[in-house]
């Protein structure tokens, strides 16, 4: 995998549960593996990126296990003088993305929270079709989701799955 070990300690060295370090590991390498077909098929991505991403995706887990994880995550990448790009993909990881109207609902920090970059989407989606350390189809995700969060958040997943799909 291309993920940097500095990446992985520091999960331990913060806290970081070890099924969850588990979870992102099984993350970094579903988002490295799309990340590498994206790049074969001539988009622009860092596959480094992704992997990296992915493994600090969920280091806010170390603070909570609330949607506020991604938000605690940049919290500490930036606290820590880590690559901005990093504390991005923490910060909209969370389905499929969060819009300006559920970030204020949240109670989140004024900032965008929806997916830009390819290495943002690819985490999100591998995340989102990662269960524990263990690949699920898309539709398995929003079953799990179905009965947490509403139809407009579930479409998003939607679309997101449509947009990554040729590189599934």
């Amino acid at each position: 995998m291309q993920y940097d070990a500095l990446y992985l300690s520091l999960l331990y060295e913060v806290g970081v549960p070890e099924n969850v370090i588990e979870h992102s590991l099984a993350v970094a390498l579903y988002s490295e593996d799309v990340a590498t077909r994206m790049r074969r098929a001539g988009l622009s991505i860092s596959v480094k990126m992704a992997s990296n991403g992915a493994i600090l995706h969920d280091i806010g887990r170390s603070v909570t296990h609330s949607i506020r994880h991604g938000i605690e995550g940049a919290r500490l990448i930036r606290s820590l003088h880590l690559p901005e790009p990093y504390a991005r993909i923490c910060e909209r990881h969370i389905g499929a993305g969060i819009t300006d109207d559920e970030a204020r609902e949240l109670g989140f920090p004024p900032g965008r929270y929806m997916p830009e970059t390819w290495e943002e989407k690819v985490v999100a989606h591998c995340d989102n079709c990662t269960f524990g350390t263990r690949r699920v189809p898309v539709s398995h995700t929003l079953e799990r989701f179905s009965t947490r969060v509403g139809p407009a958040v579930l479409e998003r997943i939607k679309l997101l799955n449509k947009e990554l799909e040729p590189y599934l």
